[in-house]
């Protein structure tokens, strides 16, 4: 069997994101660049440009005057939030190359969508800092899925028979049966794409929150995300009846510590978000 490296080296040519996301990831994380250096960068892509401009200028955001520059967008929704939607528009368009009949590719969008989305309303009830990259990190945590289907088809259509729309016991049977989980192969890709060690070590730990200090209140939280949207039938990453390991653990609620009340409100206004963000960033045609 490959190495998760290797799997993940061999699917470069198909998936690899577009020039200017590399350079625009690193001018966003150099402390020296300016507003005008990161929109000068994402400006040499007229199609990027055209994508950013349409989610700022959704009724998601809410802006009375028209936004027709980066600059602007920049400037009104914050570079955190410019972060958040390049990196989901580059995904989306570089992922939806991957063929597979495993999983429709709006089942698979749509359970990520549901992820982010909840991953960054708890990370806001929690008050953690920067709920952006739990965002990201919702949106990217099962993009590993993607890979796997494609490159060991077989060994994949057997792991979701087994599984039965099971996410918990889909994972812990990947590992059984490959020695690894896509959980790994997304750490790993998106290692490559020079996301920061944290997002990556999340990605990696999402099923295991508790695996590593450093980044356990992320990964709780991304778990939880992911518990919850497979618990909530438009969520699900299979278009299965949720099984029993889909509902939280109580372990994960307390170490989260949220009260009562505030886990009643994280269903809240969940159907429209999920509408607006699948309406205005998932290609028509999938």
């Amino acid at each position: 069997m490959e190495s998760v490296k290797q799997i993940v080296d061999g699917t470069r040519t198909l998936i690899s994101p577009p020039d200017v996301w590399f350079r625009f990831n690193e001018a966003v994380n150099t402390p020296s660049s300016t507003i005008q250096d990161i929109s000068e960068i994402v400006k040499t892509d007229p199609s990027l440009v055209a994508n950013v401009l349409k989610v700022v200028n959704s009724p998601y955001y809410g802006i009375r005057s028209k936004v027709d520059t980066i600059s602007r967008a920049i400037s009104i929704i914050g570079l955190d939030d410019l972060y958040n939607i390049i990196t989901t528009v580059v995904a989306v368009n570089s992922f939806s190359k991957i063929a597979t009949h495993l999983v429709k590719p709006a089942t698979f969008w749509r359970h990520s969508f549901c992820t982010a989305i909840l991953a960054k309303k708890i990370a806001g009830l929690c008050n953690v800092l920067h709920t952006e990259r739990l965002y990201v990190v919702g949106l990217l945590h099962d993009i590993g899925s993607l890979i796997l289907y494609s490159t060991f088809p077989e060994e994949s259509e057997e792991i979701i028979k087994i599984a039965d729309g099971d996410e918990e016991v889909h994972y812990r049977t990947e590992k059984e049966k490959l020695g690894f989980t896509h959980a790994d192969i997304g750490a790993e890709l998106l290692k490559q794409w020079g996301l920061p060690d944290v997002l990556t070590e999340t990605i990696k730990q999402h099923h295991e929150p508790c695996a590593n200090e450093d980044v356990v209140l992320d990964a709780a939280i991304i778990h939880l995300a992911n518990t919850l949207s497979n618990s909530y039938i438009l969520g699900t990453y299979l278009e299965k009846i949720p099984g029993k390991s889909n509902t939280p653990d109580e372990r994960i609620w307390d170490y989260i510590k949220l009260d009562d009340n505030q886990k009643q409100t994280i269903y809240d206004g969940l159907d429209e978000e999920l509408s607006d963000a699948i309406a205005i960033l998932i290609p028509y045609n999938l």
